[in-house]
């Protein structure tokens, strides 16, 4: 499918987004079918003059607007390097920057996790919105938070993503493995764990101890794209490469066919990171019940001490697309909502 085609798509979908519509709504008000929208936005079906225009007015947006993709995203950029007196003709070397990349593709991700929960949740129970908080230092906010409608109740979502280059296979078990990069960007000094001990109702050492790692407490739920599990660092230019093993490709191959994807013009590495995994806090936590084992060597409650692993792991056996450890495909989230026993807007 050409390019147009696939920017076509990608604007559509940004501006349903943006105007809060699902498929259906869309297809409604363009008066066509919700799977046709659904193969527009993936860049699968060619569209004619006459869709165009529907789609057009049942955004209320000009067709220039859906067909021009150098417009608004290009102005704001100018905008944002004129506020911060960042030199236009060096953002792509500014980005490319080894230290830069990170932080960019983290908080990428957590736009990505906001775009695709608003588009399989449905709008009539969750709301689903990104935040900008300016928090007190020391606390933690949602990177993501879903409302439920019906009853007003709120998730907080912390949106991760893979460990570079934690993709590995275990033939004895027949399983594939890969770690989630979950801790704290900055370690609690021994004031704040002060501060924030009683607040955790735990003693003073054991958050000393585990002054990079969160608690369940600080949030419910916690989203993962598995695509830079396979990634590694290039040795010449320190710049994060595509560079999955042989096993890699084939346990991505395997996965999308269990997945059932029909995009056929899908790459492999945007499957990979399309593929996302949910859990709930309190399951991937060091406690009995998980079995998760704290590996800290000051840790004095090594089977229960209640931390999360600043890497937990995800572990899926051959032939299936569900984790063995209680962790689930994004497509599986509302069934994870609706399974938590607790739900509050006040975290510590």
């Amino acid at each position: 499918m050409s390019l147009i085609v696939s920017a076509f798509g990608q604007r559509v979908r940004e501006e349903r987004i943006k105007q809060g519509l699902s498929q259906e709504e869309l297809a409604e008000k363009a008066g066509v079918h919700r799977t046709y929208i659904g193969m527009i936005e993936r860049g699968e079906k060619n569209i004619t003059l006459g869709n165009i225009e529907k789609i057009a007015i049942a955004l209320e947006v000009s067709i220039s607007h859906l067909l021009d993709e150098s417009d608004d995203w290009i102005e704001g950029i100018r905008k944002f390097c004129k506020s911060y007196n960042i030199p236009l003709d060096f953002l792509p070397a500014t980005l490319w920057e080894p230290k830069v990349i990170p932080m960019i593709r983290g908080k990428a991700f957590e736009f990505c996790v906001q775009a695709y929960l608003s588009e399989i949740l449905p709008q009539n129970i969750w709301y689903v919105d990104k935040p900008v908080l300016n928090p007190q230092f020391g606390f933690h906010d949602s990177d993501v938070r879903i409302k439920h409608l019906p009853s007003g109740k709120v998730f907080s979502v912390e949106c991760n993503l893979a460990k570079k280059g934690s993709y590995k296979y275990i033939a004895k078990e027949k399983m594939s493995e890969l770690r989630v990069k979950c801790m704290r960007s900055r370690t609690l000094g021994e004031e704040m764990v002060k501060n924030l001990a009683p607040k955790y109702k735990i003693p003073e050492q054991a958050l000393k101890v585990h002054n990079d790692q969160y608690l369940p407490s600080d949030f419910h739920l916690v989203v993962t794209s598995i695509g830079n599990a396979f990634y590694e660092t290039d040795q010449d230019s320190s710049l994060f490469i595509w560079e999955p093993s042989e096993k890699g490709i084939e346990f991505l191959e395997n996965l999308r066919k269990l997945f059932g994807s029909k995009n056929g013009i899908q790459s492999i590495q945007d499957f990979a990171f399309e593929t996302m995994y949910i859990a709930k806090s309190k399951d991937i936590a060091i406690n009995q019940e998980s079995g998760v084992i704290c590996t800290r060597r000051k840790c004095d409650n090594k089977s229960k001490c209640g931390f999360i692993p600043n890497y937990p792991v995800i572990q899926i056996p051959d032939g299936t697309i569900f984790p063995t450890n209680k962790w689930y495909p994004i497509t599986e989230s509302e069934k994870v909502f609706n399974s938590l026993q607790y739900l509050s807007q006040k975290r510590v």
